[in-house]
């Protein structure tokens, strides 16, 4: 919940700049001195374009981002059962066997965790996004000719993945590439239509330009900040086989969130497994064999770097950014979702050839069952009653983000995470600080020019601006000379003196910020571009199928 109340509130920042300007901000301004400031730009590292969106449809629901974010979580859930479900059909279940994987994903315990447990937002919403991206992304490779609707589909769920949360970003793309890749050697496909895929990744990548203004910045500038200095493994206790395969669901005593339940989806696996062994040994079976053993073998690996949190040794240090191991159940729970699919087709290739034989009436009652306990355990998972923690977040509800926007939500963490450490480290004698108020800087939050009367004298003095250089430009009376302990810009007067002086703050327009921009721009219209062209196409098709239906009913006529 207290993770809920601070995306919250930032959607209503958002929503705010929005309405006073174009491309949204980086930057929070909030009164609270000394544990926040003006100019902390979270939104150049931390879901820039999620909030974004959510600023957008605040606005469109008539400002209200409790409204906003229902509909935002609806069309994440939308987006992952609906993507998890196309692929299937496009895999070749049939029926009602391509509702299976689907709620496979959407009843594990750790989707469920995400949203409501933790209230990781970005998270969920990434994590939603990767199976509508990979169903619309595998549609438009196959499909003979294209429509507005899968481009469409692709261009947002990709704009909505890479612009909603870094590591979901980062391990999504790198767990994705390698199940590719072991799916490609080990079903050794023929001719691949090597245009086609150059094309549908020439429009990921235009989509992906979208969110220029926020990514380029972020992998340019995050290594900068306190929170990249932070990143390490930091939770470990997750790491059990007992607690990872839980039949049940159990949160360990050790964790301060009551509802994190991260157990992989138990039931669906152990029937994909037993059905893995039948393939094995089933003749007429074979071809699915090698496609049920390698997203099995990848499951396990996984699995294996959740339990045994000392391998993260080997890991490359760009990925230990995770924090927690257990964010990879996110990933295990879309593979345990790919080996049921794999495993529903063995049983509808059996059920055709066998004519419903007692055999495949079994497994089917079975899967029957399993999803009914795992639909159970989820609704379970959401009412269980939870004790409440020691520090008495339970009686935090969502109202608690419906703050002013320059006013911090009670949930928010004192902690300037990505206030600039590369900056140097300045002695300031006490009483010489100067804070800029947050109801000054312009309404769209990316701008302060006005008279101010700071300590005088030319030594230097520590300010409330947060963002450093390379995102936040001060000028005019004063300049930057570095950083107190606490993250904040340290500045000292041009010239000696005392008395009031004219002070220029605003978003930097360096190299990336400007080229960032330009990036989401071009994005922008190129998809715009490319759904029109499309668009029209179809219309030049419907209008010739058209014609040539009138044609053939007037020769019938005069027939």
């Amino acid at each position: 919940m207290v993770d809920l109340t601070n995306d919250l509130w930032m959607g209503s920042v958002m929503s705010h700049s929005l309405v006073h300007g174009v491309p949204p901000t980086f930057f929070l301004n909030t009164n609270v001195t000394g544990t926040n400031g003006v100019f902390n730009p979270v939104f150049a590292f931390y879901g820039g374009s999620l909030f974004a969106l959510l600023g957008v449809l605040t606005i469109v629901f008539g400002g209200s981002v409790l409204v906003a974010f229902q509909v935002m979580v609806v069309l994440a859930l939308s987006a992952a059962y609906g993507g998890s479900f196309w692929i299937s059909r496009q895999c070749g279940l049939r029926g009602r066997l391509p509702h299976f994987p689907a709620i496979t994903l959407v009843s594990a315990a750790y989707y469920l965790t995400d949203l409501y447990g933790r209230s990781d937002i970005p998270e969920f919403i990434a994590l939603s996004m990767i199976p509508l991206v990979l169903a619309s992304a595998t549609y438009l490779v196959r499909a003979k000719s294209w429509t507005p609707g899968p481009i469409f589909l692709l261009a947002i769920s990709v704009v909505v993945f890479t612009g909603s949360h870094n590591i979901t970003l980062l391990w999504g793309t790198v767990i994705g590439t390698v199940v590719l890749v072991v799916l490609a050697l080990v079903l050794r496909p023929g001719s691949l239509p090597i245009k086609r895929l150059c094309t549908v990744a020439g429009l990921a990548i235009l989509a992906t330009m979208v969110n220029g203004w926020y990514l380029l910045p972020d992998v340019f500038f995050s290594s900068t900040t306190l929170a990249a200095a932070q990143a390490g493994i930091i939770v470990t206790f997750f790491d059990q086989v007992g607690l990872l395969f839980n039949p049940l669901r159990q949160v360990p005593s050790q964790s301060r969130s009551p509802a994190l339940y991260v157990q992989a989806p138990v039931w669906f696996l152990a029937w994909s497994f037993a059905c893995g062994i039948w393939i094995w040994f089933k003749r007429s079976l074979t071809a699915l064999r090698r496609p049920w053993t390698a997203v099995a073998v990848v499951f396990v690996a996984l699995a294996v770097l959740i339990i045994d949190t000392a391998l993260w040794r080997f890991v490359p240090t760009k990925l230990d950014v995770i924090q927690f191991p257990y964010r990879l159940n996110g990933y295990l729970l879309m593979l345990a979702a790919a080996l049921v699919l794999v495993s529903l087709l063995a049983v509808q290739e059996e059920a055709r050839t066998m004519q419903r034989s007692a055999f495949v009436s079994v497994i089917v009652v079975s899967l029957v069952g399993v999803t009914a306990m795992s639909v159970a355990l989820a609704v379970w998972q959401e009412w269980v009653p939870r004790p409440c923690p020691t520090d008495g977040g339970c009686g935090i509800n969502r109202s608690a983000g419906l703050t002013s926007i320059h006013v911090l939500p009670p949930t928010w963490v004192p902690a300037n995470l990505y206030t600039n450490t590369t900056a140097p480290i300045v002695q300031v004698r006490p009483n010489r600080s100067f804070d800029f108020s947050p109801d000054l800087v312009d309404a769209h939050g990316d701008s302060f020019v006005a008279t101010v009367d700071p300590p005088g004298g030319t030594l230097p003095f520590v300010t409330n601006i947060i963002g450093g250089p390379q995102l936040v430009s001060i000028g005019g009376g004063v300049e930057r000379v570095g950083r107190s302990h606490d993250g904040f810009v340290v500045v000292r007067r041009v010239k000696p003196g005392v008395g009031p002086i004219r002070v220029s703050i605003q978003t930097s327009d360096g190299t990336v910020v400007i080229l960032g921009k330009w990036l989401s721009v071009v994005g922008v219209i190129g998809m715009a571009v490319v759904l029109s062209v499309q668009a029209l196409r179809n219309r030049s098709r419907w209008r010739a199928r058209h014609g040539r239906h009138r044609a053939s009913l007037g020769t019938r006529t005069v027939a």
